[in-house]
């Protein structure tokens, strides 16, 4: 049992729904780290496309992210027109580490019960226990497709403008 003001157990399962839910939700954001680590290789241009396939790969979303977001630097460094651009990227990568968050915190929630009640509960760290919220995920699976698809097609920027690039 969990030390709490309340009693907890963990329970058999959720729904099959919600398990469902978040399984949608980690594979609609694998994508977004999918195109992540293509957009990556590409804007790393090296001669051999093995040696960008490698930095690519290497570590977490997160540190995929802030490696990405360098060379974006580097680029509206060496190419100042292209600041706008390098910024409406940047404004989307900020959307896809917050979506990551997100997904980190559902898919390590463990599921307790809150034993007055009976009812399961997510607990999420840094969270009291709360009933799985059906409209946060259904909202965070379509930011997650909404985003890759900006990534698979090519984009549009912040304010309806698109980059001069294809990024996500």
């Amino acid at each position: 049992m969990v030390a709490r003001d309340i009693s907890y157990r963990m329970p058999d399962m959720l729904t099959a729904a919600q398990y469902e839910a978040i399984g949608r939700f980690a594979l609609a954001f694998n994508e977004i780290e999918f195109l992540l680590e293509v957009y990556i290789e590409q804007f790393l241009g090296t001669p051999e496309w093995a040696v960008a396939s490698v930095l690519a790969k290497e570590g977490g979303f997160s540190n995929k992210l802030h490696r990405f977001k360098k060379v974006l630097s580097a680029i509206a460094a060496k190419h100042p027109a292209l600041k706008v651009d390098t910024d409406i990227v940047s404004a989307i990568t900020n959307e896809a580490q917050q979506v990551a968050d997100k997904r980190n915190q559902y898919v390590h929630a463990l599921v307790v019960e809150d034993l007055r009640t009976k009812q399961a509960n997510l607990l999420i760290k840094g969270n009291p226990p709360a009933p799985f919220n059906d409209k946060e995920i259904a909202a965070l699976i379509a930011k997650a497709q909404g985003l890759a698809d900006q990534g698979n097609r090519g984009n549009r920027g912040n304010r309806g403008r698109s980059p001069r690039f294809r990024v996500f």
